[in-house]
């Protein structure tokens, strides 16, 4: 006789348990996986919209993707001779620009690297006509740089009021903990000496006092 074990399918394992078949989630899930369609999405190569985005990596690189359609460029009749991409730093005097570049891709992105932190940028886009002036077509994005630098302070600040440390603890505590907390001898401890450190002065008061037991 043979010792080798018959394959079951789950399905029929599943069906012999004398378990409700509402508990077995494995079943259910293999019943909705058949009806599950995979359908192919094809991303398009143009959207048929103007835009030009500014999405900023680092403080030393940005990103740009753009698209420009034939209505954008009706009323030049192809009269130019390639579009440019300048990049503008934003201040109070008013807009300066940091770099730029030629292309002749309608549908694009780019990389670019440069020194940017704690600038306000934004970036154009335009054609260059047989001059060599400059016609702006798009606006993409403000975007302000994070800085590198580390903040140089030491100062600590500390809550002196007690309205405001209490607030910041009911802030912090989800509503759902309160409606269970006659229940719960722990969060019940621990409200204790949260009422305690506030009801205290912070004169003389370290945050070691949470941590002694009454």
């Amino acid at each position: 006789m043979s010792n080798e074990k018959k394959a079951v399918p789950v399905e029929e394992r599943l069906k012999e348990e004398s378990f409700s078949s509402n508990m077995h989630g494995t079943l259910a899930l293999a019943e909705e996986a058949k009806e599950f369609k995979v359908e192919d999405y094809e991303i398009p190569e143009s959207y048929k919209k103007d835009y030009l985005r500014l999405l900023p990596a680092n403080v030393n690189t940005v990103y740009f993707y753009w698209e420009i359609t034939d209505k954008l460029l009706s009323p030049f009749d192809g009269e130019f001779e390639t579009f440019a991409l300048k990049l503008y730093e934003k201040t109070q005097k008013g807009e300066s620009e940091i770099l730029g570049f030629y292309f002749k891709e309608r549908v694009s992105s780019k990389y670019v690297n440069a020194y940017l932190a704690s600038k306000n940028i934004v970036a154009a886009i335009g054609v260059i006509d047989r001059s060599g002036r400059f016609t702006e077509l798009l606006r993409s994005n403000d975007v302000k740089m994070c800085t590198d630098k580390i903040t140089q302070t030491n100062e600590e600040v500390w809550m002196s009021k007690q309205s405001e440390w209490m607030e910041l603890i009911r802030a912090s505590i989800p509503v759902s903990h309160f409606a269970h907390a006659k229940s719960s001898f722990s969060l019940l401890k621990e409200m204790e000496l949260l009422k305690r450190y506030g009801e205290n002065s912070f004169t003389g008061f370290s945050s070691l006092d949470l941590t002694k037991k009454g």
